[in-house]
């Protein structure tokens, strides 16, 4: 991995998952500061990745945030990005106030019915529309 990479906030998520698609094109857009680059689970280059990150990518049912060696799952890694594109999103830590088991659960509930609620596509479609590959550019990672 590159030590430009490696000074990034990494966030792997479903390339197939039209809710999780979308999230990615939101936090591109709002990431002035450019913390963030993003690998879908579908990448061909994944288990290279995953394994020098000691995650279990076959049962991975959540977005994940890496910052150097720390790992956020589910609601945690959702607040943590939010709080870090801009001052308008760090209203977002009022929801470490409720317990992550119950945040959890909710985030659960959406993971699991994602497909059903918000649909799936093919293959990651995010970068195929013209207006997403300009916001996107340079921060999908397409080879590790």
């Amino acid at each position: 991995m590159s030590e430009d990479l490696k000074a990034k906030k990494i966030i792997l998520f479903d390339g197939v998952c039209v809710l999780c698609n979308n999230f990615i094109v939101f936090v591109a857009k709002k990431d002035q500061k450019d913390n963030f680059r993003f690998l879908p689970i579908q990448n061909k280059n994944i288990d290279q990745f995953v394994d020098i990150q000691k995650i279990n990518i076959k049962e991975l049912n959540s977005i994940v945030l890496i910052s150097g060696d720390n790992l956020k799952y589910k609601s945690n890694a959702a607040i943590e990005i939010l709080t870090n594109l801009n001052k308008i999103f760090l209203f977002c830590k009022v929801f470490y106030v409720i317990p992550k088991i119950i945040r959890d659960i909710i985030y659960d509930f959406i993971a699991k019915n994602r497909y059903h609620f918000f649909g799936k596509v093919e293959n990651c479609s995010i970068v195929k529309s013209k207006v997403n590959n300009e916001i996107l550019k340079g921060k999908i990672i397409s080879d590790l």
